[in-house]
């Protein structure tokens, strides 16, 4: 037996695996995929050959645990294409990879298990008013450790970003005095990805009133006036508690004035 295996083709025993060198694993490509995905890879190294297997240091326990490997094709001796399934609770974070053939397993690779991208459905309040620091909270899914909050309101600086669970996420929103009144979008960004964004309003912050000038009119007199404050925007309304003065041509010069005739009857 031992000089017929020594008059055997050298062919057929690389191709019956007694010589084939073992494989190696240099990528693969996606190197990441999230919890409840399945996930195309491109696996690329050498000496793959027909039978390779791919398999993970997370095995499934059941449907929704570890990562397990289907659709397993050997395109060529330097890349094999997979599906990497991923369970709903597989463990996050790395995990590795390897191809095994006749010759040997490769040396391990790794591969990220990442959290789903988190969703956002509202901020709480949803408003707050320039030079505020307006604490909120945020509720979606799939909220983990680490997760950011941002803003497209660059006058508005976000701080004490807390996961209080999968679904809720408190913060601090400190809006500037000068920050850009109106809507801005909210987003939250964690491993798994990027939330939709909701929106956020910044308002004006409410006018000061310091003075009245004339401070005083006579029955009868129409009296042009000038009312200095502070926070007085365009489309401000002047009102008084006495029925018989009328309130027209209001004009705001400035964020800390405006003109009107007070009508006294």
């Amino acid at each position: 037996m031992k000089t017929l295996a020594l008059l055997l083709p050298f062919s057929f025993l690389f191709s019956a695996g007694l010589f084939a060198p073992a494989p190696t694993l240099t990528s693969v490509s996606p190197s990441s995929g999230v919890q409840g995905a399945g996930v195309p890879v491109t696996l690329t190294g050498a000496n793959f050959v027909s039978g390779a297997t791919v398999s993970t240091n997370d095995p499934p326990i059941n449907v929704f645990t570890g990562i397990w490997a289907s659709n397993v094709t050997v395109v060529s001796a330097t890349q094999i294409t997979a599906t990497l399934h991923i369970g709903l609770k597989a463990t996050l974070g790395a995990a590795t990879i390897t191809v095994t053939t006749a010759g040997g397993a490769s040396g391990p690779l790794a591969f990220t298990v990442n959290p789903p991208a988190p969703t956002l459905t509202s901020v709480s309040p949803a408003s707050g008013v320039q030079g505020a620091s307006v604490p909120v909270t945020l509720t979606g899914t799939n909220f983990v450790s680490g997760a950011a909050v941002s803003t497209t309101n660059g006058g508005i600086t976000v701080s004490n970003v807390t996961v209080a669970s999968a679904t809720q996420i408190t913060a601090i929103f400190t809006i500037g005095g000068s920050a850009t009144a109106g809507a801005a979008n909210v987003t939250v960004t964690t491993s798994g990805g990027a939330s939709g964004a909701v929106a956020f309003t910044v308002n004006p912050a409410p006018p000061t009133l310091t003075s009245v000038s004339p401070a005083s009119g006579t029955q009868g007199a129409s009296v042009p006036v000038t009312l200095t404050g502070t926070n007085f925007v365009p489309g401000a309304t002047v009102s008084t508690t006495n029925n018989g003065i009328t309130v027209s041509n209001v004009t705001v010069v400035s964020a800390t004035q405006n003109h009107r005739h007070l009508h006294h009857r």
